[in-house]
């Protein structure tokens, strides 16, 4: 039974699949037989796996599985990148998301833990950086742990997206996590003293103790290096963490944003909301202060209230349609290409419309430098100023 579904689009055009059948698949999406598309089967995997999550900066997708375990694979090569497990936990892993573009993946397990990882090309890579539970309010108004259900991230706010069994939806603010995170990442002296601070308390006395010429014969001091002293809550400042969980910010919370689970959260970040599915047989589009600003029901639409500016998307198509006919003109009348290539570029925009010179306007003008009669002129053409059978041979 396939568990999730990822595509990993650029240059690598793959399909990507996992089971609880203990595998993850990587499809070539360009194979026309479909019994022979699988390029890379993973078995590493002991256990279901549950989710996947695509890094396209790296060519890189993670899978997490009941196991426990987080593996890293490189699309590209199928090499094992890293294999991540949390030493203090044995608790299955239900998802898996990358915070990119920042060498971070969050994965949660089935308490609620959230752990963020440092993952390749950071300089602290393979490390787990920060952990914190996820809490919500339980049907008794209790603050509770509870497990999440579903994970989005919008790369333009920092906003981490929650959706939980209980319906409800909790907005997250990692942006000074990952703010302190890439400083780290990026640079090797900072890196070099997060590793120094992994180290056993009695190494950290010493290299202290050694940042600290002055001596200190108080009381409950443990000795360092060299015969000196130094303050216990020295070291304790020492070892202030890197990260700490106020770092990640509660934003605000949507109580019974659904009347069951959510299974599904995906971020759009262009327009500055994400959409929520759930068990209800709902599916709602909110924005980031957590009003309710669409609803699909059951396939109705009549509740559907988000508008979808589609000018950018019609004037791409017509500059696409504009290249192609340049090219064809440049094919095959240079003389043509080359006004409508300079009426092209002397187009305006004025308002919400854009002025430009049309193609049918030009065949026109040149049908008339060519000497053309008039009968011509008046020949049946399409939006694009080709005649029937011009079009036919375009076609063709």
């Amino acid at each position: 039974m396939i568990t999730c579904l990822a595509y990993a689009g650029g240059d690598n055009n793959k399909l990507i699949s996992c089971s609880r059948e203990t595998s993850v698949k990587i499809h070539d999406d360009g194979s026309y037989d479909t019994q022979r598309s699988c390029r890379y089967e993973m078995k590493q995997h002991k256990g279901s796996v549950n989710e996947l999550s695509i890094n396209n900066e790296e060519n890189y997708v993670a899978s997490c599985s009941d196991d426990g375990l987080i593996i890293i694979t490189n699309i590209s090569s199928y090499r094992q990148e890293a294999q991540l497990k949390d030493r203090e936990s044995t608790r299955e892993i239900k998802h898996v998301l990358f915070l990119n573009p920042s060498p971070c993946l969050l994965a949660v397990d089935g308490e609620g833990k959230m752990n963020f990882w440092a993952v390749d090309p950071s300089k602290i890579k393979n490390n787990l950086v920060l952990s914190l539970y996820y809490k919500t309010f339980s049907l008794t108004n209790n603050l509770e742990n509870f497990p999440i259900s579903a994970l989005g991230f919008d790369r333009l706010t920092n906003y981490i997206v929650i959706g939980d069994e209980f319906g409800n939806v909790a907005i997250k603010d990692a942006s000074r996590f990952l703010s302190k995170f890439d400083d780290i990442s990026t640079s090797t002296e900072k890196a070099n003293t997060f590793y120094k601070r992994q180290e056993p308390s009695y190494k950290r006395a010493t290299l202290l103790h050694r940042a600290m010429p002055q001596e200190n014969d108080g009381e409950n001091t443990p000795k360092a290096g060299g015969g000196r002293k130094v303050l216990i809550t020295a070291v304790e400042n020492a070892e202030d963490d890197f990260f700490k969980e106020t770092d990640v910010e509660n934003v605000r919370n949507i109580k019974q944003a659904h009347n069951d689970g959510i299974s599904y959260v995906e971020v759009i970040g262009i327009h500055a909301c994400f959409a929520t599915a759930s068990f209800d047989c709902c599916c709602y589009i909110w924005n980031f202060q957590g009003e309710r600003i669409g609803a699909l029901i059951l396939g109705h639409d009549k509740k559907w209230s988000l508008n979808i500016d589609e000018q950018p998307r019609k004037e791409a198509a017509i500059q696409e349609a504009e290249e192609l006919y340049m090219d064809i003109l440049k094919s095959e009348n240079r003389d043509h290409y080359l006004r409508f290539k300079k009426a092209r570029e002397g187009s305006t925009i004025i308002g919400e419309a854009r002025e430009r010179p049309t193609i049918k306007n030009e065949r026109e003008d040149s049908r008339m430098n060519m000497g053309e009669n008039d009968g011509d002129s008046d020949e049946e053409v399409d939006d694009f100023g080709l005649s029937k059978a011009e079009a036919v041979r375009l076609r063709a």
